[in-house]
Parts: C-alpha cells; sequence; structure tokens
C-alpha cells in the first residue's frame, strides 16, 4: 500500500481538468507522468497527439499464444477548488482513516493505477497469465469526441481477446460488473426578449421578462414525480423482467439515502431506484443563467436567460426522433414574442454489453473470492463513451469492474477512494491477470 499511496500522491497532483484549456500544460505533463510511469517497468510506450489530449498507449506482449487485454483508463479530471467546500487542496493526497481524498482518486486516476500497480508486480514476478495492452486518455470528461477517430485509425495497435475498465461504484460491499450504460445529450436553451436589460421601475409590468417566460416555459415540461411531458418522450421502452428482477438485488436503503442526502423525497414511485436511474429516460435542467445575482440588488429586466438540460436516453430509442421531439416541444410551447436559440452540443450514445463470456466468469468467480459475495449485473445511469466505440469498432467483449465505494463523490467535492477497496481492487486485479503460479 505505502508503494502504491506514493505514486496515486503523484498522479492526483497534476491538474488535469480536461474542460479548461488553462490546465493544458498540467495535461501534458500528467501524460508524460504516466508514459515514463509505464517505461520504469519496461512497458512499450507510444504518446499519441492529435486527438485531442495526449493518448497512452503502452504494451507487454510477452507470449502470443496467450490471450491479449486491452485496458482502458482516463487521466483528466472533473474542475475543483478549494473554495467549493474541499477539506484539503483537492490536488493534494489527503489521507484520513480508511480514505483517500483528492480529486480523480476514484474517477479515474486511482482506479486505472490499480491496474497498472498489480499488473506491473505480476511483470516483474513473471506470473502473467496475458499480454496487456493500456490506452489511458485525457478527454473522457468532455465525452471523448475524437476516440472513435483514434481507435479506427490504431485499430492494429489496439487489437486484443478483450477489454477490461474499471470506472465506477460497486453497490454497498456487493461488487458489480456493469451491463451498460443509457447515452447523453447536453443541449441549451437561450431566452430573449430584448436586445438589453431594462430598468424594472421605469417598465417592469410593462415589457416581457425572459427569466418569466423561461419559468413558464418550463413548467410546462414536467409532469408530477418529474416526467416529461414531451410527445414520444418515452417511445421504445421495454424493460426486460429479468433485469428488473436482477436489479432487486441490488440493496438500497431509501430511508438511509434520504437522511444522508438531505432529501425529502425520491420519484421512484414505480420502479426500484437502479431501474429508474439506470434503464430509464430522463431530462435534467442542469444550470439556469440570467439577471443579477451578486452582492446586492440591481434591478433590472433581465433581456436574456440561458437554460442547460442533460438528456439520457436508452439504447433502443431514437436520439435523432428525441432530438426532433424536443425542437417540436419548445417551437410550439414558446410563444412568438419570445427569440429562442436551441443548441444541441455533447453527445455518447447508449450501449448495452454481452455478459455471456469466459471472461465475465472468470471476473464474477474472482470477485466472488475477494468479496465473498456474489457480483452483480448493473446497468448504469452515467456514460462512459469508449464502452459504445469499443464495442462497434473493435468488436471484442469487455469487462467492466467498477472498484470505488458508493460514496466515492465522484464529480463532487471530497471525493474519496475507501483504502480497504482499494485492497480488494488491487486483489483482484492481481488474481484476474495472474497464471496462478
Amino acid at each position: 500500500m505505502d508503494e502504491f499511496k506514493s505514486l496515486l500522491k503523484d498522479y492526483v497532483s497534476f491538474k488535469t481538468i480536461s474542460t479548461d484549456k488553462n490546465f493544458l500544460n498540467e495535461i501534458k505533463n500528467c501524460s508524460q507522468w504516466l508514459a515514463n510511469l509505464f517505461a520504469k517497468n519496461k512497458f512499450n510506450v507510444k504518446v499519441i497527439e492529435g486527438f485531442g489530449n495526449p493518448i497512452i498507449l503502452a504494451e507487454y506482449i510477452f507470449d502470443k499464444s496467450k490471450k491479449t487485454c486491452l485496458i482502458y483508463g482516463h487521466y483528466d479530471v472533473q474542475p475543483a477548488n478549494l473554495n467549493e467546500g474541499w477539506r484539503s487542496d483537492p490536488f493534494v493526497l489527503l489521507e484520513d482513516k480508511n480514505k483517500f481524498y483528492a480529486r480523480g482518486v476514484a474517477d479515474n486516476k486511482g482506479q486505472n493505477l490499480i491496474h497498472i500497480f498489480s499488473i506491473s508486480q505480476l511483470k516483474k514476478e513473471n506470473k502473467l497469465n496475458y499480454n496487456i495492452k493500456f490506452l489511458i486518455e485525457g478527454n473522457e470528461e468532455t465525452g471523448s469526441e475524437k476516440l472513435p477517430l483514434f481507435i479506427k485509425k490504431f485499430k492494429n495497435l489496439l487489437k486484443s481477446d478483450f477489454v477490461l475498465i474499471s470506472d465506477g461504484e460497486i453497490v454497498n460491499n456487493i461488487p458489480i460488473i456493469d451491463s451498460g450504460f443509457r447515452g447523453v445529450v447536453n443541449f441549451s436553451l437561450i431566452i430573449k426578449t430584448a436586445n438589453k436589460d431594462f430598468h424594472s421601475g421605469l417598465y417592469g409590468g410593462a415589457i416581457p421578462n425572459s427569466v418569466h417566460e423561461a419559468i413558464k416555459i418550463l413548467s410546462k415540461l414536467f409532469k408530477n414525480e418529474d416526467e416529461i411531458r414531451i410527445k414520444d418522450f418515452y417511445k421504445g421502452i421495454k424493460l426486460k423482467k429479468e433485469i428488473i428482477e436482477n436489479n432487486k438485488k441490488l440493496p438500497f436503503n431509501i430511508k438511509k439515502f434520504k437522511k444522508e442526502n438531505n432529501l425529502k423525497k425520491l420519484f421512484i414511485k414505480n420502479l426500484d431506484f437502479y431501474s429508474k436511474t439506470g434503464l430509464w429516460p430522463t431530462l435534467q435542467i442542469t444550470g439556469i443563467a440570467a439577471g443579477y445575482y451578486g452582492e446586492g440588488y440591481r434591478n433590472a429586466i433581465p433581456a436574456e436567460t440561458l437554460i442547460k438540460f442533460n438528456l439520457r436516453f436508452l439504447e433502443n430509442q431514437n436520439v435523432n426522433e428525441l432530438k426532433k421531439s424536443i425542437k417540436n416541444f419548445f417551437r410550439e410551447k414558446i410563444p412568438n414574442y419570445v427569440n429562442y436559440e436551441l443548441k444541441f452540443e455533447d453527445f455518447a450514445p447508449a450501449v448495452s454489453l454481452d455478459l455471456k463470456n469466459e471472461y465475465i466468469q472468470r471476473a464474477k468467480d474472482i470477485l466472488k473470492s475477494v468479496f465473498k459475495r456474489e457480483a452483480v449485473f448493473k446497468f448504469s445511469g452515467g456514460t462512459l463513451p469508449i464502452v459504445y466505440y469499443l464495442k462497434n469498432i473493435l468488436k471484442v467483449p469487455q469487462v467492466l469492474v467498477p472498484l470505488a465505494n458508493e460514496d466515492c463523490n465522484m464529480h463532487s467535492i471530497n471525493e474519496n477512494f475507501n483504502k480497504s477497496l482499494i485492497e480488494k481492487g488491487l486483489l483482484f486485479s492481481k488474481l484476474f491477470f495472474s497464471n496462478g503460479k
């Protein structure tokens, strides 16, 4: 653990925030640190430019008669600032009792480092059961837009028998194998009622207010329990009974969850929590900006309001049809005295995986031996773009084994990784990649 901790401390110290161009130098330094780490452990390493942030390819092929595993991870992270409520500098590893705290410690630096570390140890001991290839990228948090082009161009270099990815959380103390992901589309709606803000005393009540108009439009978007009123939003959804039954194996303590997060209600009347978040589409407002919200008051009528949305959809839904329905909804609901602009931007497809192969079974068996509990398949409401690209371009089996704790606070303040789960992750990785000698 001390050796792993030392590497983790260095790894999380790089401010690899891919959403902010001010951190490009940190990203470059981190990619070089990774390349040096692989080279030190006698991997063949390539740092590939031209597809967004640098991509690290590292391989160790020792026996062509052996199967080859491609391991994916990402070194970029979400933004983090001390003044958001972090216990300490988010880019300095904090060890407290049974956890490590830092931005990226769970998502995804800590998890991919587990495999880098354990495989490097097995390699030194001559105990590897598979040839190994690593693909570590730096644009996952911005949607991995250029990754499919990269995979197509370097398909031969990435050739493998199967893929293993650790990026996500277990449930309680139950090991998880991810079955698939919802797709995602981010879009924004800009509402304009005038070409400038107006004095609220001189003009208030006589001219339209962009915030008022936004409220009226958004109130037409949701029914009770946030059901979406857009026509055909739920078209084509068919939930398999066996998947619903599988999800019921995942424990979820509603009272505890509500208490820990100061929630008074959950919208899960007709579905369990994991079916609702993994197998049901949703449209969430993720940001609203308008007018003045600094200290004191500026008594002016806002002429423009920006609303940001996050759409999550299923594999059997037609995303182009969904976008068309969204456009029609706003066209019908926005009055003709309001100018508006609808911009669709980030996109990642939904995907489900084949779970009947020898690699999944091996992972299940080893997870059971490590956790002393049976692994459960789970559909994730989040998105991991590479899974779709690997499925449709490389066309090889994928094994998705998340290793982080359920309360790791990915994308939030005080992101953390439970030390006991790091130890279990290291053991899982060692056993999975070992030849058993």
